[in-house]
């Protein structure tokens, strides 16, 4: 039987997108933004399970619970936001800044880091 894959976890990436702008407003609330593991196109997950750490998008603790309470797809077309353009941006900007380095090196490191984790 094969495993089921776990999800990609990195505790600096998340911290990092909790202190970037909200995707709403732009702006950074006094007490931090919230980083939210969006669930739109992710496949393989069971109930009540996170997608991917590269799925986390900053938003205020406000638009979280509307995001939670009104259903991410609506809340991100009252608002014109694509989700997904925003991973990629929030993802070049973190490869950029932090990793200073070819994101094809990073990607295969971050692959090979997953893998020893399904181990």
């Amino acid at each position: 039987m094969i495993p089921k894959p776990k999800p990609y976890r990195n505790k600096k990436y998340t911290k990092w997108v909790n202190q970037q702008p909200d995707i709403v407003f732009g702006n950074i609330s006094e007490s931090g933004n919230c980083p939210h593991h969006e669930n739109i196109g992710f496949k393989n997950r069971g109930v009540s399970t996170k997608c991917d750490d590269t799925h986390c998008l900053p938003v205020t603790y406000n638009h979280h619970a509307l995001i939670h309470n009104n259903g991410s797809k609506s809340f991100y077309e009252d608002m014109g936001i694509d989700p997904h353009k925003e991973m990629i941006r929030l993802i070049s900007k973190w490869i950029d800044k932090e990793h200073n380095t070819d994101p094809q090196v990073l990607i295969v490191n971050l692959l090979t880091e997953w893998l020893r984790e399904q181990e």
